[in-house]
């Protein structure tokens, strides 16, 4: 009798631990979705300050002046709140943004004059549809529930960003990519962006 409970205690112990090395499997593949946003995220906040920091610089456009610098202040914060979150996971971003992102950073910097503000709303309107369906995307399928939060507290700002460039870069001429689907329920309520 005493065999036949250590056989049954003994099976049970290997269901559970296999329970739970499935579980940790499970949430590996998922948590390594999560830390791809966070790096994409991170990644992609930083080329916005960078390019934003070279068109306060360079471009004489108003408008284009405004949303660069709408971009510096609203992606520094975003990029120190993503940071911050990271942080407190363990998790650790990247430094500097990926090497498309600086190539493109670097001819960017040759341009002058309305070459440069073309150029540089192409790239945020390329930026902005990527980062809105980076967002939504880890809204909707995101495990990590801090990581959710951060991005569903920033794409109202991110869309916000999206309609103000289209607008700008439509006025210059400038259609790199068809504007990104902004799903109804999450449309920011003035274009006065406040998170990111």
């Amino acid at each position: 009798m005493k065999n036949h409970k250590i056989t049954i205690g003994l099976g049970a112990g290997i269901a559970a631990a296999g329970l739970l090395i499935s579980l940790a499997g499970a949430s590996t593949a998922q948590s390594s979705m999560d830390r791809m946003f966070a790096v994409k995220a991170a990644q992609g906040g930083m080329a916005e300050v960078m390019d934003s920091s070279l068109a306060l610089n360079k471009s004489r456009n108003p408008r284009v002046r405004a949303i660069a610098k709408r971009m510096v202040q609203e992606h520094t914060a975003a990029n120190e709140e993503l940071k911050g979150v990271a942080e407190r996971k363990g998790m650790a971003l990247p430094k500097q943004t990926d090497p498309m992102h600086k190539m493109a950073h670097a001819k960017l910097a040759r341009l002058s004059g309305s070459t440069f503000d073309r150029a540089y709303m192409a790239g945020q309107e390329k930026d902005h549809a990527a980062t809105v369906k980076l967002f939504q995307k880890e809204i909707a399928l995101g495990r990590d529930k801090d990581l959710s939060s951060f991005a569903a507290k920033n794409l109202p700002a991110i869309q916000d960003h999206t309609m103000m460039i289209f607008q700008v870069g439509s006025s210059l001429g400038v259609r790199a990519v068809p504007m990104p689907p902004l799903k109804s329920g999450m449309m920011p309520g003035s274009m006065s962006g406040k998170n990111m």
